[in-house]
């Protein structure tokens, strides 16, 4: 079964307003335009592995998330694709000193990553490219990875709106300091996002468990002989 690894990583961005703490107003003031979101994603680019045994991808298989086989029981894994889903968020704010150790904040900015580095197929190597096996283990993995892009497609855009509304929503932020305040941002926006993630991996493990059954296996091992 498909497990999508989701890393996420932090990247901030602060700046602090000039002007005086003292003579700053008491009260947050509310943003005066909407932050810009900017998301990026990436198909991933196909790199094609034909130097490892059957035992080793077998193995592969057991340690890697994000993979789907064609394995199950009584079969012995001939080709793996591995992939992980990656999602990055960087943020820049604006704070206005309000008294020590308090800032208002507001989210100017929002540039997000959601895609894969890589798509990794292997084949066994006993199995060498030209041949009838290798060319039936390639077309059962590119279907593999045309699920993982599809399902991209599918959520980007979702994605995309969701971080509209949810940067929009976000108001004024308090905090102790610039960076105590993008924290918050980064974590009120990332939570917002995660239910999508989750939905996007279910939805890849569901297509490619349909993709890896016993009967599509008889199909595609009954194009070629000597197994």
């Amino acid at each position: 079964m498909l497990r999508t690894a989701i890393a996420a990583f932090l990247i901030l961005s602060a700046a602090l307003l000039a002007g005086d703490i003292e003579a700053a107003q008491r009260s947050c003031p509310a943003p005066e335009q909407a932050p810009k979101i900017v998301l990026k994603t990436d198909r991933g680019r196909i790199a094609n592995h034909n130097g490892h045994s059957r035992a080793q991808l077998t193995k592969m298989q057991r340690h890697q998330r994000g993979s789907a086989t064609i394995n199950g029981p009584g079969w012995k894994p001939v080709g793996l694709t591995v992939t992980d889903l990656k999602f990055s968020l960087k943020v820049q704010i604006n704070a206005l000193p309000m008294a020590p150790r308090q800032v208002c904040a507001v989210l100017v900015k929002a540039d997000a990553f959601l895609g894969y580095d890589r798509l990794d197929v292997y084949v066994a190597r006993r199995y060498r490219p030209g041949s009838c096996h290798h060319r039936a283990i390639i077309d059962h993995e590119n279907k593999h990875v045309a699920i993982f892009r599809r399902t991209l497609d599918a959520y980007g855009p979702r994605v995309d709106r969701r971080l509209q509304r949810e940067a929009a929503a976000l108001g004024t932020i308090r905090a102790a300091t610039p960076k105590a305040a993008a924290n918050i941002v980064h974590k009120r926006l990332s939570s917002r996002v995660q239910p999508l993630f989750d939905q996007m991996n279910r939805e890849m493990d569901a297509a490619n468990a349909r993709l890896d059954t016993p009967a599509a296996y008889r199909r595609e091992q009954a194009r070629c002989g000597g197994w």
